[in-house]
């Protein structure tokens, strides 16, 4: 019986670390969980044996959301969202909520190699997105007539060395960018000093 107390408290200390590890709302994985699971990753990058980059998402006018519709639709929004990532999520598709309305999703492996034309095609399916349609790119938002979201999305590919926190500035940079002219649209931040590339025009990630 001391046997399975034991194992059952490791459990529940188990639960209790992963619980801590996401966040309570969309059930992704916070920024602390989002840290521990792709650290290892980017050491991967800096040994040669692994490629990835990072796509940081943010809503475009969410205040806006809450104010028009009320916090209970905007927090309906983020889920949404949330919704949307997740159904993305593999093994080499890592998605996260940062906090407020900024989510992340980390690509390794060929997903990385691909990463703006990927976020530029998540950023059609959610911009296509209409309340109460389940059919566009597993965005289901809110049954609330005039409702719509868009994203602004800036991707970094992670090169040897970095840790998180300098994807994350570099990845920032360009979402930045991407606000500032327009939104709805994906910038690639770009190697070295050169400025960010915006993307907005790509076409799309054929099926």
């Amino acid at each position: 019986r001391l046997r399975q107390e034991h194992a059952a408290a490791r459990r529940a200390e188990a639960q209790a670390r992963e619980l801590a590890r996401r966040d309570p709302l969309t059930s992704l994985r916070n920024r602390r969980g989002f840290i521990e699971m792709i650290e290892p990753i980017l050491a991967e990058v800096t040994h040669g044996r692994e490629v990835a980059a990072l796509l940081l998402l943010d809503i475009d006018f969410f205040k806006h959301i809450n104010d028009t519709y009320g916090h209970d639709t905007g927090d309906d929004v983020l889920v949404a969202l949330a919704r949307t990532l997740a159904a993305r999520e593999n093994a080499r598709c890592i998605a996260a909520r940062l906090g407020g309305e900024e989510f992340a999703l980390l690509l390794s492996g060929p997903a990385a190699l691909r990463a703006a034309m990927i976020a530029e095609d998540l950023r059609r399916a959610i911009a296509a997105a209409r309340p109460g349609d389940p059919d566009a790119g597993g965005t289901v938002l809110p049954p609330v007539p005039g409702l719509a979201m868009t994203v602004s999305i800036g991707v970094c590919p992670a090169i040897p060395g970095e840790v998180f926190r300098d994807l994350y500035r570099k990845a920032d940079a360009a979402l930045y960018r991407a606000k500032h002219e327009g939104r709805d649209r994906v910038v690639l931040a770009a190697p070295g000093n050169d400025a960010p590339r915006d993307l907005g025009q790509l076409e799309p990630v054929p099926n």
